[in-house]
């Protein structure tokens, strides 16, 4: 799922914001940074939605946002901080990246 979000974000310049603190995420991970990866991918999230129209200065009210314009289910989960948790964190933003940036072709 990495290289297939990180391709789709590369070739379009609207979305490079995002695609830059999805790159950043991975090198988190890869230092061992489990609480920084998860914020990158928080971050690569915000830009996301930013990007498609959704209201909010924090990842909170634009998630709110979203679930408004009904682009996200109102399911939230708790994490732990670890490793696992931030390879988690990081696969659902990139599935919910790659399925944000087609919404405008629904």
């Amino acid at each position: 799922m990495v290289s297939p979000t990180l391709t789709l974000l590369a070739g379009r310049t609207e979305w490079s914001k995002a695609g830059k603190a999805q790159q950043k995420t991975l090198s988190e991970i890869s230092r061992g940074k489990a609480a920084d990866a998860i914020t990158d991918a928080g971050t690569a999230l915000e830009e996301s939605l930013k990007l498609i129209g959704c209201a909010g200065t924090g990842l909170g009210p634009l998630i709110k946002s979203a679930r408004a314009k009904g682009l996200l289910a109102p399911h939230d989960g708790k994490l732990t901080g670890s490793l696992d948790d931030a390879w988690l964190i990081v696969h659902v933003v990139e599935a919910l990246i790659l399925r944000l940036t087609e919404a405008d072709r629904r």
